[in-house]
């Protein structure tokens, strides 16, 4: 079982909060976006010696096979007998080589897990974390970046968990590991079969990664190296990485895979970069468009830099194709190949200090941005609490991009946040005010162009989650969250196409308030990032299910198990086919229906539609 204490339960509007303490400090956590096939889910994080994983929920592990396994597997002591296991890990001759480990892959004991989860428990209505796992690098873990998994995805990120992690010593580590729960014994043996495959050196980052970002292509863009061979590999990971200093090196290397024909996944002793660019600024985000499956399609990098800008980069794309986007040619040489297709800019802050000129003008800082509608636009969020979207393509009834010094938001909204209250309340008492010592030093912090701390800064993120819908169609899962609460997008197709059919006359248009999914309330810890984990979510609204990642605790807003809920649910492939009416008034009836909620109401009573029921009442008289 796992080594975490049990966590603080705590039940908030119908969602449990589970608050796991840890025994390290987190820097970074992730929830693999593919549940074990037990139906645990694979939760990440980095800490200051390596990577802890978690398995959470679903089908726990054979207690009586793992006894009678250990027994079968530890045989009397005689003198001049050999152990394999001993004699594959006593090799002092050759040097330790993590990512060289099929033969060891072989030796991995095999969990059994039981028929059915675990009995309902009144006292604790929600799954156990039932295995864990320590891979320590002897060096801090300072970022942790998952690939995009979509329906086309190949079969080995699906069987397996591959991830890669930035780490203090400049360096970065390709890791694979099984994505079934381990067996107690291969966990005590400390190999469950995964694979390390480092990358450093002269070549590379000589200064702390600030930026990661993992991606797959498949073989078919293999076009510049000529045609396919029987021995080519399966397909590639794309891993782009960025540095922290003055002039940032941008870095992408790709990494062949060789999935079907042995356990090993990494064969190459060792991967220079296939791109090296060189940035004004360093970047804080890096994401990848999702894989597309035509072969004309190739990948495009999202960068987002220190100073606002949002840059494109196609590392497959000469300068000379991006003209000729998407039926580029294929002529280019592999030296040739990199090009900026687009850079895009926020607006400017409305105030300035005063007594400052043009020149001091400073853009909206950019929290977090990501790629959705399957990389057909891109989701921004400002700090304030503003979001905007970026489509990229003509569609009916959508504004075209165009750029400039400001690039102007197709469609755009905001979050409701006690901060923006706080700062519309400031703004209308900007006036004279009595002579007390508070508002003396506020006038002060005014005059000066500056602003009252707070103790922290802002902080927010964008995270989305790959859906497909009945029809077949690619669709996410959008989580939003900035500062101390998170929102959430439950269907971000659904989403765009109600703003194609209410959009303006220019195609722009504002957005109602999205849901709120959740406080993030983490004892006054710093929230490090916010994952949600795969399934349908909170039924009949389609709101994820949240992983909280502070600074030494991860907290879970998930479901309360019920005995019903024991039973194995049918997965609802889309949040698609929820009808938003009744989701509205179930919202309705707890009293947490939100003011978008209630515009939704009241139009469709003005089209006819069914009224809200009245809430029964209880009363004396």
């Amino acid at each position: 079982m796992s080594t975490l204490p049990r966590p603080r339960v705590s039940s908030k509007q119908g969602k449990l909060h589970l608050s796991y303490d840890l025994p390290r400090r987190l820097n970074s956590a992730k929830v693999y976006p593919v549940t074990a096939r037990n139906g645990s889910h694979v939760v990440l994080y980095g800490h200051e010696s390596g990577v802890r994983i978690l398995w959470y929920g679903g089908r726990p592990l054979k207690q009586a096979a793992e006894a009678s396994r250990s027994r079968k597997q530890a045989p009397p002591k005689v003198n001049g007998a050999r152990s394999d296991v001993v004699a594959l890990d006593s090799d002092d001759d050759a040097p330790e080589r993590p990512a060289k480990s099929s033969k060891q892959a072989h030796d991995v004991a095999v969990a059994e897990f039981e028929q059915e989860e675990a009995e309902f428990d009144p006292q604790h209505p929600f799954p156990p974390i039932i295995q864990s796992f320590d891979i320590s690098f002897g060096t801090e873990v300072i970022d942790i970046a998952l690939p995009s998994i979509s329906i086309d995805a190949p079969q080995f990120l699906v069987e397996k968990a591959v991830f890669a992690v930035s780490c203090a010593d400049c360096s970065i580590r390709l890791i694979s590991v099984p994505l079934t729960p381990p067996s107690h014994l291969a966990k005590s043996q400390q190999h469950i079969g995964q694979e390390i495959f480092t990358i450093a050196g002269p070549l590379n980052h000589q200064e702390t990664v600030s930026a990661l970002a993992l991606t797959w292509i498949s073989r078919r863009l293999k076009s510049i190296e000529g045609s396919l061979q029987a021995d080519d590999p399966d397909c590639y990971l794309l891993l782009a990485s960025q540095s922290t200093s003055f002039h940032s090196k941008l870095l992408v290397h790709r990494i062949p895979v060789y999935s079907g024909k042995s356990n090993t996944l990494f064969t190459e002793d060792l991967v220079q970069p296939f791109q090296t660019q060189y940035l004004r600024t360093p970047g804080s985000r890096l994401s990848w468009r999702p894989p597309q499956t035509a072969a004309n399609d190739y990948p495009q990098l999202l960068i987002l830099n220190d100073d606002s800008m949002v840059k494109l980069y196609g590392p497959f794309l000469a300068p000379s194709d991006v003209a000729q986007l998407p039926n580029r040619t294929d002529e280019s040489t592999e030296a040739q190949l990199g090009a900026w297709l687009a850079t895009l800019a926020a607006g400017f802050k409305t105030t300035q200090p005063p007594g400052s000129g043009p020149s001091a003008a400073n853009r909206i800082p950019i929290l977090d941005t990501q790629w959705v509608l399957n990389g057909q636009a891109i989701l921004v969020l400002l700090s304030g609490g503003e979001w905007g979207l970026w489509s990229l393509t003509n569609s009916d009834g959508a504004a075209p991009l165009v750029g400039g010094p400001t690039t102007q938001f197709t469609l755009r909204g905001y979050l409701n946040s006690p901060e923006d209250l706080q700062t519309h309340v400031t703004s209308r008492t900007k006036g004279f005010a009595p002579a007390t010592p508070n508002t003396r030093k506020v006038r002060s912090a005014d005059f000066l162009g500056i602003t009252a701390a707070k103790g922290h800064s802002i902080r927010g993120g964008i995270q989305t989650h790959q859906l497909s819908t009945f029809d077949g169609q690619p669709d996410e899962r959008v989580v939003l969250w900035y500062d101390n609460r998170a929102f959430a997008i439950a269907s971000m197709q659904a989403f765009w196409q109600r703003h194609l059919k209410n959009a303006t006359g220019d195609g722009h248009g504002y957005a109602s308030s999205l849901p709120l999914v959740t406080e993030l309330d983490l004892q006054g810890e710093r929230c490090n990032g916010v994952e949600q984990l795969p399934g349908p979510g909170f039924s009949p609204t389609g709101l994820p299910e949240l992983l909280i990642a502070g600074e030494r605790r991860l907290m879970l807003i998930v479901k309360e198990q019920s005995p019903e809920s024991t039973v194995d649910e049918a997965p609802l492939p889309a949040s698609h086919e929820i009808d938003m009416a009744d989701a509205d008034q179930v919202l309705l009836e707890n009293q947490v229906l939100d003011l978008g909620g209630v515009n939704r109401l009241l139009d469709s009573m003005a089209a006819g539609g069914p009224e809200p029921k009245p809430q029964r009442r209880v009363g004396f008289v």
